[in-house]
Parts: structure tokens; sequence; C-alpha cells
């Protein structure tokens, strides 16, 4: 009969381990107790498989694609931008299609940093507007997109002092 050869592993890795064992139970409870929703149980399954960097840039080029490479907010292409929460997810946004939009950096700054900061009312106002901007976009309604672009986007720019 061998003896088992005992595994060689750093202190570093056993910890990341346990912590992984700890936090599958935690999530088995969670599941058999009917606490956790699907987002944060696909968050976990993404998380522990090492594949959320590779979910986070598959809706990356999702939305890059459904916005046509344009920047809702400003109507200019985007180039240097970020993912937009439109629930922001402390407040339980999940990272999905549904709830992200990417903006410009210029743009996304000045949503977080102006708007949300010191017009609380208009940041709320925007975040409804975003969903349904997607929802308009999604539907091909013309009509209601130009009209997006007209009120929202030149206003925008005006805001941020941009000009093409």
């Amino acid at each position: 009969m061998s003896k088992k050869k005992k595994r060689n592993i750093s202190p570093n890795l056993y910890s990341l381990e346990l912590y992984n064992q700890r936090l599958y139970l935690e999530t088995l409870k969670r599941i058999r107790d009917n606490d956790i929703t699907i987002d944060e149980l696909q968050y976990y399954m993404l998380s522990y498989t090492g594949m959320y960097a590779q979910h986070k840039e598959l809706i990356r080029n999702q939305l890059y694609v459904f916005q046509d490479g344009i920047d809702p907010l400003t109507g200019y292409p985007l180039e240097v931008f970020n993912y937009h929460h439109i629930i922001k997810d402390e407040y339980g946004g999940a990272l999905n299609f549904e709830n992200g939009i990417l903006l410009n950096l210029p743009s996304h700054d000045f949503l977080h940093n102006q708007i949300e900061l010191y017009d609380k009312p208009t940041f709320d106002l925007l975040t409804e507007c975003m969903f349904l901007y997607k929802d308009v976009k999604a539907s091909h309604n013309e009509k209601l997109l130009n009209q997006w672009n007209n009120e929202v986007q030149s206003e925008y720019q005006k805001v941020l002092k941009l000009k093409r």
C-alpha cells in the first residue's frame, strides 16, 4: 500500500483554497434557503471559475455593438470609455447587459462628479432615461432616437462644453 503524498502548497494558495471552500458552502446554504439572486449566483460562479473578467469584456462588447459605438449622452464615438451601471452596484445593480451602458470618460465623470453629487433629481431622471433609451434603441424607433439626439445629447454637450 502506498502512502498518500502530502500536498506541498504555498500558504497563500492554501488560504485562497479555504476561502473558496467557505464561499462555496455559504453559497450552497443561501441556495437552500432561497436567499440568493440569480445575479449574485452568476457573479459567484464567474468569480469562482475565473471567468469574471471575460464575462465583463463580453458585456462591454455587446453594449458597444448595441450602441453603434456611440456615447448616448453626447452622441460622440466611444473612444476611451467605461461601463456605467444604470442602477449602481451598491444598490443591487448587476453587471449585465440590461443594467449597463457605455459612456466616454468625460461623460461618465461628469455624470457622477457633477450631476450625481450636486443635482440628485437630474441624476435620477437621467437614470430612468438611460433605461428608456435602451428600450427605444432596441425597438429601432428612429423618431424617438432623433428626439433623444436633439434634446439630451445637445444639452449634455452644452453642459460639458464639448465641441465636435
